[in-house]
């Protein structure tokens, strides 16, 4: 088990990730970025750089869950991390890939010839108009998720 003693005598803190102090290994340079972006090996045991990110600044515990808060992985800021549960992390996704409205929890009832609105796979309601569907999306999702919402 790692604890922040040994992190921050492996590692310095830049603003957007970690460096290397010590070389575990002869592939390891001093003052390199950590990791192969995501993770990185410790005793042979694989860390996720973002809870790295995060002993280094506050100890133990590491939250079992980080969020960045752009949804950029790669992104390990210390301002850009924040402990959420599963629920959250999944609010602050992007819109999927294969979504045909261009608006996150929004899709074309062809039954009901309207605009179905869902947030959590709840349906939120159906809407004549797509601008209509864009604000009652809008509203649910910002109550139901607060400041982990993301719109697009």
């Amino acid at each position: 088990m790692i604890n922040q003693e040994y992190i921050r005598y492996l590692f310095d803190y830049n603003g957007q990730g970690s460096t290397w102090r010590k070389p575990l290994s002869n592939r390891v340079v001093v003052g390199s970025i950590v990791g192969d972006k995501k993770h990185v090996v410790i005793k042979q045991v694989k860390y996720r750089i973002s809870h790295i990110v995060w002993l280094w600044h506050y100890g133990e515990p590491v939250p079992k869950l980080i969020d960045h808060r752009d949804g950029n992985r790669q992104n390990n800021s210390i301002d850009n991390l924040r402990e959420a549960t599963q629920s959250q992390n999944m609010a602050n996704t992007r819109i999927r890939i294969d979504n045909t409205s261009g608006h996150k929890g929004i899709s074309w009832a062809a039954r009901n010839k309207k605009w179905r609105v869902q947030v959590n796979r709840q349906i939120i309601g159906f809407y004549s108009t797509l601008e209509e569907a864009i604000a009652a999306r809008r509203t649910a999702a910002e109550r139901i998720h607060g400041e982990f919402v993301r719109h697009a």
